[in-house]
């Protein structure tokens, strides 16, 4: 090989390896310039109020005395909704540029689709970003945040949990209790002409045994009787006090008040530290379904709920009873 070859082969080489280092210089200043912006961390337990703005629809949640309430129609948030949503809120963590076209359209990001989010520390908002679609990589959301242009991948948010109707962020809980509480039940079954009533008592001791006070009776030495010695279902009567318990409803019946009803076809009475009252009324005609495979719904109300509301089939069929199936076989 002449000197010459030579030569134009070390120019050829010089000339890539400077290609190379121009590459990775401008590739570094890049990555400088796409420095992805770091959120700062917020105390869950000092947020004092959210919105989430969407078109067409704008929720606002705001926190009293330890508590979610939806304002300014004073329903109470559902605490996995709140829970879900601030966890989001907290974890937001932006993990990769996805655009900086400003083509917001493709990402759900668009005017008309973008889901904007405000959590406030009294009047101060500590974190205020939009949301699109989903991303294709696990738990990420397409995401802006306040003052900046571009598109990032945000992880652990979830578009699910912020775009609900406004009846999905309310509390469903109807009527919550101690059910070792309870010391009578009394129970109207108005359509079949039948009333109850039961009153907390202990079973006899055995022999040599000290008797135990009903308050303090364990759920194997219970037994409910009415005024005239006959003695309940016990394994009955237990699992309608574990349904009302902790009873939630499907919905709230929208444009009603508790006084719009009357004339229920059942109601059970408790009395424990305060009394509590459940009335169940017939299924109007038409009556509203729910999804597929629900059946369909009784509306009642509660006296630990100032608004009326709907009872699926099942939840009424395990608390309204047959006359036969309350007293002890």
């Amino acid at each position: 090989m002449s000197k010459k070859a030579v030569k134009n082969e070390y120019i050829i080489l010089g000339a890539l390896i400077a290609a190379l280092l121009l590459y990775l210089v401008f590739k570094g200043t890049d990555k400088v310039h796409y420095r992805l912006p770091e959120l700062k961390p917020i105390d869950v337990d000092a947020l004092t109020g959210i919105e989430i703005a969407k078109p067409g629809q704008t929720i606002k949640l705001i926190k009293k005395d330890g508590l979610w309430w939806i304002d300014p129609l004073g329903y109470p948030v559902e605490s996995s909704v709140i829970t879900d949503i601030t966890n989001n809120i907290k974890d937001l963590v932006l993990t990769d540029l996805a655009s900086s076209s400003k083509n917001y359209t493709q990402y759900d990001l668009g005017k008309d689709k973008a889901i904007h989010v405000k959590a406030y520390r009294n009047e101060e908002v500590v974190r205020d970003f939009e949301l699109g679609k989903a991303a294709s990589t696990y738990n990420h959301a397409f995401v802006k945040i306040k003052d900046d242009d571009r598109v990032y991948y945000g992880a652990q948010v979830f578009r699910v949990n912020f775009d609900k109707p406004l009846k999905e962020f309310r509390a469903k809980d109807v009527l919550k209790l101690d059910k070792n509480e309870i010391s009578e039940i009394a129970v109207d079954m108005i359509k079949d002409g039948k009333k109850f009533l039961f009153t907390k008592t202990a079973k006899p001791a055995a022999a040599n045994a000290s008797p135990v006070p009903p308050a303090q009776a364990t759920e194997g030495e219970v037994a409910w009787t009415m005024p005239d010695g006959k003695e309940g279902n016990t394994a009955t009567l237990d699992a309608v006090l574990a349904q009302l318990a902790a009873l939630r409803c499907y919905d709230f019946i929208e444009g009603k008040k508790k006084e719009d009803f009357n004339a229920p076809i059942y109601t059970v009475r408790l009395k424990g530290k305060k009394d509590y009252v459940l009335s169940i009324y017939e299924k109007p005609g038409g009556e509203q379904k729910g999804a597929a495979g629900e059946s369909d719904m009784y509306p009642a109300v509660s006296s630990e709920s100032p608004y009326p509301f709907l009872l699926n089939s099942y939840s009424v069929d395990m608390l309204m009873k047959k006359p036969e199936d309350l007293l002890k076989k």
